[in-house]
């Protein structure tokens, strides 16, 4: 992977720029949905990082840059907060677990931790999603019943 072609270059292009955006507005963000509106479009760049195709950054390609471009830091760290606590929830499960229970705890918080580290090179799918805010509640509300 060079970090001067292709999609590499496209997401640091996007994250370079998302960062001076929450520089620029750290506590509160930008808001919700509105990075297609307020990310700075420069031609010239665009053309030499992304050719000659329309272009609209909508999204950070990466999660927590997104979260704090919409929401600033404050909004961030109620969201690692969240999933630090959804991941040692499930780690408590696991340890306190055993057999198929133990199994089928330490496959869901793998994929978990794998769907979290896709999360900061790309965006959240509606389809995925949902799925996965489900499982994250029925493991800490699997926790706290033990």
């Amino acid at each position: 992977m060079e970090p001067g072609s292709g999609s590499f270059a496209q997401r640091l292009y996007i994250w370079e720029r998302v960062l001076d955006l929450i520089r620029a507005r750290p506590v509160t963000g930008w808001g919700l949905e509105t990075l297609g509106t307020v990310f700075p479009y420069d031609r010239s760049s665009l053309v030499e990082i992304f050719g000659l195709k329309p272009v609209i950054v909508d999204r950070a390609h990466n999660d927590l840059l997104q979260v704090t471009v919409a929401m600033g830091i404050p909004g961030a760290l109620a969201y690692l907060l969240f999933w630090g606590t959804v991941i040692r929830a499930g780690w408590r499960l696991c340890r306190g677990t055993s057999g198929t229970d133990r199994v089928l705890t330490a496959g869901w918080l793998s994929a978990l931790v794998a769907y979290l580290i896709q999360l900061q090179f790309s965006f959240s799918l509606v389809a995925v999603a949902p799925v996965v805010w489900l499982m994250a509640g029925a493991a800490c509300g699997w926790e706290a019943s033990r």
